[in-house]
């Protein structure tokens, strides 16, 4: 139907197309693969057949040619190739082992011997008279060195009624007293 109308328009404008059948264009000899595996098995046993069969290879490398070939590549860009160290895996894990030994080092001596520089500290600072620290206090702009001399908030004369409206006067709750 359809296939007929284009034929006839091919036909009408002369198109050798037209008069073509529908044929395979590659055929088979008539009995071809019948029989084609012993000839196959014949043909791989006889060594003038095989070489026939043989395909050369046209072109030969040269031993290592492509060991060498990036650098003559990069050599003809003009690229200079930097040279780098290569780390294997196991480097690594020796180099990853001695870090956290030595981190553990560090972390055992901070354990056992960091605190003995307070203690020190601690020790210097019993050793300075009184007299001393009220002085460096009067010269830093402290507390005065009289201030709070035999006085402690159990000694103070203030009345409870005083100490409630200033702890109003600052925002404290007076219900947790």
């Amino acid at each position: 139907m359809m296939q007929d109308e284009i034929r006839n328009e091919l036909n009408e404008l002369g198109s050798t197309l037209g008069s073509k059948g529908r044929e395979m264009p590659m055929q088979a000899p008539e009995g071809y693969f019948e029989g084609l595996a012993e000839r196959m098995t014949r043909m791989a046993a006889d060594t003038e057949d095989l070489r026939m069969a043989r395909i050369d290879m046209p072109y030969k490398v040269p031993a290592g040619y492509f060991d060498t070939l990036p650098g003559k590549v990069m050599e003809r860009t003009g690229v200079v190739q930097k040279k780098g160290i290569l780390i294997s895996f196991r480097q690594l894990r020796w180099a990853a082992a001695a870090v956290l030994f030595i981190m553990a080092g560090i972390g055992g001596y901070q354990m056992f011997y960091g605190n003995e520089a307070p203690r020190y500290e601690q020790e210097i600072l019993a050793n300075v008279e009184d007299g001393d620290i009220q002085e460096y206090l009067a010269d830093a702009g402290g507390a005065k060195p009289d201030a709070g001399k035999g006085t402690s908030i159990d000694k103070m004369d203030i009345a409870p009624a005083d100490i409630i409206v200033y702890l109003d006067e600052t925002g404290w709750d007076n219900e947790y007293y």
